[in-house]
């Protein structure tokens, strides 16, 4: 199964074809680019449902379900053209292991979103990684209305899912917030 769906995301990659998924944790659908793929995580460039590029989100490889060609990509690839929306350069995002994921994420943007959907899926963290640990990471988190907490908490590695970053919420925060 899991060589079935790296073939399939190999695919959509290298031919920069988008792609629509689920996971275990959401009833929604993700559409996405595959822009590149590690051991554990792939990256994408998200495709909201407004149609239009918001930013990258890295999932488990073994968390995907239902992937398949994106049924309305010639419409979407449409409205983002005449959007002037381009599939956005890859980041500089290490996919090695999660410790250089997250590192790396944290070094090429200002907030980053850990989720731990086994744990509450409806539940994600913003926020600024101050330290990283061998078993866990310590995330100085920031609140809606762009508030920073003033301690920093610790997620067990272990427990992410899935991680996002340069999307517009996560901007509009950074912007907003006073500077660390």
């Amino acid at each position: 199964m899991r060589t079935t769906r790296l073939a399939h995301l190999t695919d959509a990659m290298q031919k920069k074809r988008l792609i629509r998924f689920g996971n275990p944790f959401d009833s929604d659908t993700i559409t996405a680019y595959v822009q590149a793929i590690g051991p554990q995580f792939f990256l994408a460039a998200i495709v909201n449902d407004d149609i239009w590029l918001n930013g990258f989100a890295c999932f488990r490889i073994t968390d995907i379900r239902k992937l398949s060609p994106e049924p309305y990509a010639d419409f979407i690839e449409q409205a983002l053209k005449k959007r002037r929306q381009k599939i956005p350069a890859i980041p500089h995002i290490d996919l090695s292991n999660i410790s250089a994921l997250l590192t790396s994420a944290n070094q090429a943007y200002p907030l980053i979103t850990i989720y731990q959907e086994r744990l509450d899926p409806d539940i994600c963290q913003i926020g600024r990684i101050v330290d990283m640990h061998r078993s866990h990471v310590s995330l100085l988190r920031i609140r809606p209305g762009a508030v920073w907490d003033d301690t920093a908490d610790c997620y067990k590695l272990r427990d992410i899912t899935r991680l996002a970053f340069g999307g517009d919420y996560e901007d509009a925060l950074y912007l907003v917030a006073k500077k660390l």
